[in-house]
C-alpha cells in the first residue's frame, strides 16, 4: 500500500473550491451549509454547533442558533456569501470550523475505504480527485451514477476516469481541474 492523502494536501484544495464561511448559507442544491462546504443536517445538528453573535462575541444560545438556522434555509439557495452574510447574526469560529471540516474529510475517507477501494492503493492526486467527487457527491450518488468513473478509476484508466468525471452543478474549472488532474497520470 502506499500513503494516504493528508489534510496538508486536500485542504488547500477545499479551501480553493469551497471557501471557508463562518455563518450559515445555502449550497447550490440548497442544503445548509457552513464553513469548507460542511453540510448542516438539521435543526438538531446545528444546534450542537459552537455558534458566537457577530456583534457581541457572545455564545448563541440553542434557541438563536435554530432561528438563524430556520431562518436561512428559507433564503434562496446558491447566492453569493454576502448575501447571506447579511441576514446572519451568528458566526462559527475558524477553530471550530477547520474540525468540522476534518471530521467530514475523514468520514468521507473512511466511506470510500469501506464502500469503494482503498484509497492508500493510488497516487495522492487520484485520491485527491476521488475525495472531491465524494465531497459534491456523498456516497450514494458516488456509487450509483459514477459506476463508469469507478471502474475506469479503480482498474487506473486515468483517461476514461477523466472522461467520466464530469460532474453536473460546479463549477466548470473543478471539473477541469478533476479532468486535468486525472489525465496527468498516464
Amino acid at each position: 500500500m502506499g500513503q494516504l492523502i493528508n489534510k496538508e494536501i486536500y485542504t488547500p484544495h477545499f479551501k480553493e473550491h469551497e471557501a471557508n464561511v463562518s455563518h450559515f448559507y445555502l449550497d447550490g442544491p440548497g442544503y445548509v451549509t457552513i464553513g469548507i462546504g460542511c453540510r448542516v443536517w438539521d435543526v438538531s445538528y446545528a444546534s450542537k454547533l459552537g455558534m458566537y453573535h457577530k456583534e457581541i462575541n457572545k455564545l448563541a444560545s440553542v434557541d438563536e442558533i435554530t432561528k438563524e438556522y430556520h431562518g436561512v434555509a428559507a433564503l434562496d439557495p446558491g447566492r453569493v456569501e454576502m448575501f447571506y452574510a447579511i441576514r446572519t447574526n451568528l458566526y462559527l469560529p475558524l477553530n471550530e470550523r477547520m474540525k468540522l471540516f476534518e471530521d467530514r474529510v475523514q468520514g468521507f475517507i473512511s466511506e470510500i475505504n469501506a464502500k469503494v477501494c482503498q484509497l492508500e492503493a493510488f497516487p495522492i492526486n487520484a485520491q485527491l480527485v476521488m475525495l472531491d467527487m465524494m465531497f459534491n457527491l456523498g456516497i450514494g450518488n458516488l456509487t450509483s451514477k459514477f459506476t463508469k468513473f469507478l471502474f475506469y478509476f479503480m482498474n487506473r484508466n486515468w483517461l476514461l476516469a477523466a472522461k467520466e468525471s464530469h460532474r453536473l452543478k460546479i463549477a466548470e474549472s473543478r471539473n477541469k481541474w478533476a479532468a486535468t488532474t486525472l489525465e496527468a497520470l498516464v
